[in-house]
């Protein structure tokens, strides 16, 4: 297989985001007045 001229382009980095807070299904139910079948 030939190989591909470089392009220059690099992964700068990866990362990861978790919120402070995790909403349940019971949570959101309560905040916005809904169901579990409509979330």
């Amino acid at each position: 297989m030939p190989s591909r001229p470089d392009s220059g382009l690099k992964v700068a980095g990866t990362g990861v985001f978790l919120p402070a807070r995790v909403l349940t299904n019971g949570d959101l139910e309560k905040l916005v007045d809904t169901s579990d079948e409509w979330i």
